[in-house]
């Protein structure tokens, strides 16, 4: 399955630049520089940054216009129908109110992302990460796909893994929102800059690199004793241009209002603020910046990222464990044919992208991923439905 992924890779961005794809930079965009990676191949510059999801989906969607290809939105899969032999033949949906059964002329795909915002099979698959995670994707991830899977004997993979991410989620927000650092190397691998901020948990410690691939700071994030935790930097962060995470909302003076994001004159204070031990706080905070004016880190190897924090104001908010996809889903093969819990073949039923498990892994290696994931066993898909006989 992962061979099929690398070898799919620069096929799928030719791809994507004929339909219109503006691809902005290339980027190391995730946890290659790593010593389980990095020691079996250096870390080269492979993510391909397009500017956005609405940038990348804006292109998808005109392809579809552009070939008069219906989408029917509001629709929501009920039930995947079966000839008594077990050919799929269609599917039942819930559109608008309505119960709609569909005819599939030659084979039914499977692309309805994952169960995210499914609490029941976060608590049944994913209990000790996914259940403890805010999303921070679409709401309509409910795991509909791999349920109509199930019912006619699809089997699973991976249903337990997550990709996680620092995140926050403010006041009457539905979903959380991507918290990581700038200049954060799973988004811009850059050194215009530096920016001194620290992560510390309740006890006022630093517990992670915070300028590491997101994943891993996520699941440091998990372990006993850091949630709750707290960002804090300084004056000189806050007005260094523009941010690729959201410690203000767009109104930091609303923000720094409604308490979502505290402002203090001195740390001591700001530790006040977030209930954090002054003197622990203060000692962490020294430390850090008398490494950080020598460019070490010699607790967590922190290379980016470490500059001094000691420009007032101060500012902290509170970060929770973000979740921006689950890893587990249907499985299939390399043809994207989902397998019974038989191991054989269900015929005419294909399987894509977040709906499936298994080709990603157990942990998430780097941002863009599960796209690269999706367009490829979605091409593998519609190639290969497209090849069935009319069954009638």
């Amino acid at each position: 399955m992962v061979k099929v992924l690398c070898e799919n890779s620069a096929p799928n961005i030719e791809w994507l630049i004929g339909m219109g794809m503006e691809f902005k930079y290339l980027y190391v965009s995730g946890a290659e520089e790593y010593p389980e990676y990095s020691s079996v191949t250096p870390a080269k510059p492979r993510g391909h940054s397009v500017g956005g999801g609405g940038t990348f989906f804006r292109v998808l969607k005109n392809a579809c216009d552009k070939r008069n290809i219906h989408c029917m939105y509001q629709t929501k899969l009920k039930e995947i129908v079966t000839f008594p032999e077990g050919d799929v033949v269609g599917i039942q949906v819930e559109s608008k109110k309505q119960t709609l059964h569909i005819k599939a002329k030659k084979a039914v795909v499977l692309a309805c992302g994952g169960y995210a915002s499914n609490t029941e099979m976060l608590k049944q698959y994913s209990f000790d990460k996914g259940y403890r995670a805010k999303y921070t994707g679409s709401v309509s991830h409910t795991g509909d796909g791999i349920r109509a899977g199930q019912m006619i004997g699809a089997d699973l993979r991976c249903m337990g893994q997550i990709g996680a991410i620092p995140a926050v989620q403010r006041p009457r927000q539905k979903i959380a929102r991507i918290a990581h650092t700038p200049g954060d190397p799973g988004y811009l691998r850059s050194d215009e800059g530096h920016y001194g901020i620290i992560a510390v948990n309740k006890k006022g410690k630093r517990f992670t690199n915070e300028a590491g691939y997101y994943n891993y700071v996520a699941y440091d994030m998990l372990l006993p004793g850091n949630l709750p935790n707290y960002l804090i930097f300084d004056e000189k962060v806050r007005t260094a241009g523009p941010m690729n995470w959201p410690p203000w909302s767009g109104n930091k003076d609303k923000d720094i209002e409604e308490g979502t994001t505290q402002k203090a004159a001195t740390i001591r204070e700001l530790a006040m603020k977030i209930e954090v031990d002054p003197y622990i706080l203060e000692e962490t905070l020294n430390n850090y910046n008398v490494n950080a004016a020598k460019g070490v880190d010699p607790e967590f190897g922190k290379t980016r990222d470490l500059a001094p924090i000691k420009t007032p104001p101060f500012y902290a908010f509170e970060r929770i464990v973000g979740m921006h996809s689950t890893l587990g889903g249907l499985k299939i093969n390399t043809a994207a044919q989902v397998i019974n819990v038989n191991g054989l073949v269900i015929r005419r039923l294909y399987a894509a992208g977040e709906t499936t498990g298994g080709t990603i892994g157990l942990n998430y290696p780097t941002a863009g991923t599960a796209i690269q994931n999706a367009i490829c066993f979605s091409r593998i898909a519609g190639r290969n439905a497209a090849m069935e006989t009319s069954w009638g």
